[in-house]
C-alpha cells in the first residue's frame, strides 16, 4: 500500500497533449478527450495544448470550446510531429511531474492521482503509465515489450481487461507512448529533450524506456488508474509510412543503445523488416509494403554516423550494462505456428546473440498477436 500526500503537498503536474489537425480527423472525440482531461479531480495540474502546426482550426476551437484557467494552448507554426511536437511542449510544462498525452483518450476523473502518489513514493521510478482499455471491457495496452529484434508490441493488446490486468503495479520494458507521467528531473538529465527529435514519430515511447533504464530509471504500470485509448483515430492503424517508422526507428534504437554489437544485428532486424513487410502486404493488398525494407536500408546507411553519435554521447549518461536490458525472449507472429523458414532464422538469430554476449535475449517462445487481425483487408 502507498501512502497518499496530504491534498496541499500534492505535486504541480503539467499534462501536455499533442494535437495535430484534431478537429477535423477525431471530431467529437477531441471535445471528449480535452473536456475530460480538464475534469480530472486533482488539486494542481494545467494542460498545455500543444498544436502542432495544424491546418484546421484545432487551436481556436479548443481555445474557444474549453474557457478553463488550467488550459493553456500553445501553436506551433509548423508541424514538428510527434516527437519533437513533444519536445516543444515541454518547454511550456511548470509542474513538477509532467504527463505527455495523445489526443484521442478519454480520461475518469480519479486517473491521475494514483499516479503521482507511485511516482512520489517510488524515486527509482522514471515513468509511470496508467493501463489503457479499447472500452471498459478490452485492454488496449499494459505497457510496452520489445525485443532484441526490435520489435515491440503492447502487451495484453486485445485481451479481456477482467482476466489480464493485474492488481498491483509492474514493471515493462518502456510506457505506452499514448499516456506517460514522469517527473521534472528526468527533463534535466535527458537535456529537455524525453524524445529524439530524428524520429518524428513511433517507437520513440520504446526509445525512452529503454534509456532510462540504462541511466537506472524503472518503468512501472500502475493498475488502479485506467483510461481509454481510441487506437488509430489519429494515424490510422497501420501503413507502408508507419511500419516504415517503426523498423527505421527501431534499428536506430538498437545502435544507439548496443553499440557496437549492433553492427552483428543490423542485417538481422533488416530481414525481420522484409518479413514484415511482407506479411502486412499479404494482409493487405498494398505494395507499398514491399518497399519498406528498402527505405529502411536507405535510410540507416544515409544516417549511421549521425546515430553513432548519439551512442557515444549517451554512453556517458549510461550507468546499467545493456546486457540488463528489460529484453523479451517472445517473438510476435500472425499465425499460431512458425514455419521451418522462421525456425531457421530464429536459430542463426539465436546463435548471433550467444555469440555476441547477449545469449539471455534469445528467442524461446512465439505468441500470435491479435492486434495483427485488425489490418486485414476486408
Amino acid at each position: 500500500m502507498t501512502s497518499t500526500p496530504p491534498k496541499n503537498e500534492m505535486p504541480m503536474v503539467s499534462l501536455v497533449m499533442i494535437n495535430y489537425n484534431g478537429h477535423t480527423r477525431l471530431g467529437d472525440l477531441l471535445d471528449q478527450s480535452v473536456g475530460t482531461l480538464l475534469e480530472t479531480d486533482y488539486p494542481s495540474f494545467e494542460v498545455v495544448f500543444l498544436d502542432n502546426g495544424s491546418t484546421d482550426d484545432s487551436a481556436s476551437y479548443v481555445a474557444a470550446r474549453f474557457p478553463n484557467p488550467r488550459l493553456k494552448v500553445i501553436r506551433s507554426d509548423a508541424n514538428l510531429h510527434y516527437a519533437s511536437g513533444v519536445n516543444r511542449g515541454l518547454t511550456d510544462a511548470t509542474g513538477d511531474v509532467i504527463g505527455v498525452l495523445n489526443n484521442d483518450l478519454i480520461f475518469n476523473p480519479g486517473w491521475l492521482k494514483p499516479l503521482v502518489v507511485y511516482l512520489g513514493n517510488h524515486p527509482a521510478v522514471g515513468v509511470v503509465s496508467p493501463t489503457l482499455l479499447r472500452d471498459e471491457r478490452t485492454i488496449d495496452s499494459l505497457g510496452v515489450e520489445t525485443n532484441l529484434l526490435m520489435v515491440a508490441w503492447d502487451r495484453f493488446s486485445g485481451e479481456p481487461s477482467r482476466e489480464s490486468r493485474p492488481s498491483e503495479p509492474f514493471e515493462v520494458a518502456a510506457p505506452p507512448g499514448a499516456a506517460f507521467l514522469f517527473p521534472r528531473r528526468i527533463l534535466s538529465m535527458t537535456n529537455g529533450s524525453v524524445m529524439d527529435d530524428e524520429y518524428v514519430v513511433f517507437h520513440e515511447d520504446v526509445d525512452l524506456g529503454l534509456r532510462l533504464f540504462l541511466m537506472g530509471f524503472k518503468t512501472v504500470i500502475v493498475p488502479a488508474s485506467a483510461i481509454i485509448h481510441k487506437r488509430g483515430s489519429s494515424l490510422g492503424l497501420m501503413s507502408p509510412n508507419k511500419l516504415y517508422l517503426i523498423r527505421r526507428n527501431g534499428t536506430r534504437t538498437g545502435v544507439k543503445l548496443l553499440g557496437s554489437k549492433s553492427l552483428f544485428f543490423v542485417p538481422i532486424w533488416f530481414a525481420a523488416t522484409a518479413y514484415a513487410s511482407y506479411v502486412y502486404y499479404a494482409m493487405s493488398g498494398d505494395s507499398g509494403y514491399l518497399l519498406v525494407p528498402f527505405r529502411e536500408g536507405w535510410s540507416t546507411v544515409a544516417s549511421f554516423r549521425s546515430i553513432w553519435k548519439k551512442h557515444v554521447d549517451f554512453e556517458r549518461l549510461r550507468s546499467v550494462s545493456p546486457r540488463e536490458l528489460p529484453l523479451s525472449d517472445t517473438l510476435i507472429i500472425n499465425v499460431d505456428r512458425i514455419g521451418w523458414i522462421g525456425r531457421v532464422g530464429i536459430t542463426f538469430f539465436n546463435l548471433v546473440a550467444g555469440l555476441t554476449g547477449l545469449g539471455r535475449f534469445k528467442i524461446t517462445r512465439s505468441q500470435k498477436y491479435g492486434l495483427f487481425g485488425r489490418y486485414k483487408r476486408s
